[in-house]
């Protein structure tokens, strides 16, 4: 799908990523809360305990979950060392382990996956698509959206196509509803008008 430009490269990239933290932040954002630190203490493999840590880290800090080749290496350093994993094979933690980490810090954190929301996130979407918002804007607005009501955040993959159906789907509307209205005596109507303006 061609999406609507609603963030330039970079800001796409800084979207689909984790974000930078000074050491401050990253010794806040990793510091899990008691029930992840009592699921830490479950988990055997050192790329399963620190792949778990990174995704609570980053979704406290974003409301997203990212894979393992977006985890900076900084934080992954960090969490090694702080939580004493030894070496990690990042590679190894794979995409049913993520998938059954990210239902886990969903439920514990409470918020919805986004795939039980998007529904109800297109039809907010779809209307500002009708108040003729700034399609950038209505982007912006779904994320703020989503965090205040603890739904989950998608990729930006995910979430532009949501905002570009419903800017299509308005689109569309609009153009059946003008053809709809404008029948042959309308249609004459108007290229009489505009003959004569172009006259004058």
């Amino acid at each position: 799908m061609r999406y609507l430009p609603l963030l330039d490269d970079a800001q796409r990239r800084a979207f689909d990523h984790p974000p930078k933290w000074t050491a401050a932040q990253r010794k806040l954002y990793c510091s899990v809360p008691d029930w992840a630190a009592q699921v830490l203490g479950s988990l055997v493999t050192s790329h399963s305990r620190g792949g778990f840590v990174l995704q609570v880290s980053y979704f406290q800090a974003t409301g997203r979950f990212f894979s393992t080749d977006r985890f900076r290496a900084a934080d992954g350093a960090y969490v090694q060392q702080r939580y004493r994993l030894g070496a990690v094979e990042w590679a190894r933690y794979d995409k049913a382990t993520r998938f059954h980490h990210r239902q886990l810090i969903l439920q514990q954190f409470g918020v919805a996956p986004f795939e039980q929301v998007e529904a109800a996130v297109r039809a907010q979407v779809t209307h500002f698509a009708r108040q003729q918002m700034n399609p950038v804007a209505v982007f912006r607005s779904a994320v703020d959206t989503l965090r205040a009501r603890r739904w989950e955040v998608p990729t930006y993959a995910a979430l532009a196509g949501v905002v570009t159906e419903a800017f299509r789907t308005v689109e569309q509307q609009l153009t059946t509803q003008l053809a709809a209205l404008l029948t042959p005596a309308v249609r004459q109507q108007l290229d009489t008008l505009f003959r004569v303006l172009l006259n004058n």
